[in-house]
């Protein structure tokens, strides 16, 4: 097979699975593949569900849905492709899932095995429990052939110990919402009004009695991953209305969703994506601890650190800090930053397709 017909893209991502998050950092890659002005043909392995965003693709390029799980059909594209990009997430981890991790290994191994490019954008890598994963990674991250753009300190430091083509970045997710005016950032806050993104981890009854003691009267919960998020959110309506709290249901389109965390006077996040809109929409947010979303925070400033456990108080402590820190600060950071890591992944993009 002669190079013009090895000269697709394949792009890998946690997508088509209902999940906020990982379905903004596919439409942002593609906003940036785009932006890179792009002419090869972009191969996107992911479940039937992923037509649903077809109509948010850019009809500039050239965009094939493929079976995800398909060895036969994984290893004919292998064959029409000149690199792979990993765009965006944390998908070199362990901790949700083994099989996941070995299956996002299959991908980067076979790359580099056809002597093709392997480019991260937007990735943070770990946690990583069993040592011959972490043994899997080093010799994917230390391959001559593999690139990023990394969205964390700490895994940028840890790519870093193994091969010098990695650079600095953040998470792009809301990139492709700047591009299409949808962040419109309120300064006129409803200071009654809560947004929440929860998942199973977060006690829903501390919750809504700290933002009741804080005088919070107003609830918006939504869920990002929409299967494994619904039973949270009815869990928090029903403690809200029980508290007596007003329910304001959230808008089925992502407009009306950024349009009511703009609107919110805080955001109460368990998930990564929570705390990154609410930040590029100026809205102050508060997050259960964990690693993903520490690392975020701590990559754009040393002093916003309001997480919380499971405790009244510590959820209250939290929500108080937030409130008095420069939100324009953090906002101004992150928006610099994401600009920076938009410009070095173009140009990672354009280096290995050169």
């Amino acid at each position: 097979m002669n190079t013009l017909e090895r000269s697709g893209i394949i792009l890998m991502g946690y997508y088509g699975h209902d999940n906020l998050g990982d379905d903004l950092l596919l439409l942002s890659t593609l906003m940036i593949l785009k932006e890179a002005n792009v002419k090869n043909e972009i191969y996107i392995p992911a479940p039937k569900n992923i037509e649903k965003l077809r109509k948010s693709f850019p009809k500039e390029l050239k965009i094939k849905v493929i079976p995800r799980y398909n060895p036969y059909t994984l290893e004919r594209y292998f064959h029409r492709s000149c690199c792979t990009i990993f765009g965006g997430g944390n998908l070199f981890q362990d901790e949700t899932s083994t099989r996941s991790f070995l299956y996002y290994h299959f991908i980067a191994k076979r790359t580099l095995k056809r002597k093709n490019s392997l480019a991260f954008l937007s990735q943070g890598f770990g946690p990583i429990h069993k040592q011959r994963n972490r043994k899997h990674l080093k010799k994917i991250l230390g391959n001559e052939r593999s690139y990023g753009v990394i969205r964390d300190k700490v895994s940028y430091r840890y790519a870093r110990r193994f091969s010098k083509n990695y650079q600095m970045g953040t998470d792009y997710g809301p990139y492709y919402l700047l591009k299409k005016k949808l962040i419109t950032p309120n300064h006129e806050k409803d200071p009654e009004l809560a947004f929440t993104v929860l998942k199973s981890g977060t006690s829903a009854s501390e919750v809504v009695e700290a933002l009741k003691y804080l005088g919070y009267r107003k609830l918006c919960a939504v869920g990002f991953h929409n299967s494994h998020d619904s039973q949270k959110q009815m869990e928090l309506e029903d403690y809200a209305v029980n508290n007596g709290m007003e329910i304001i249901r959230p808008p089925q389109n992502i407009d009306g969703v950024m349009e009511l965390l703009s609107k919110a006077s805080i955001v109460v996040t368990e998930r990564l994506h929570g705390a990154i809109l609410a930040t590029v929409q100026g809205t102050p947010f508060v997050w259960k601890k964990n690693r993903k979303t520490n690392r975020f925070v701590s990559s754009l400033v040393n002093d916003y650190c309001f997480s919380f456990n499971n405790s009244l108080e510590s959820i209250v402590l939290a929500i108080n800090g937030a409130l008095r820190y420069d939100f324009d600060k953090l906002r101004a950071t992150y928006l610099e930053k994401l600009d920076e890591t938009v410009d070095r992944s173009i140009k990672l993009i354009n280096k290995i397709l050169d």
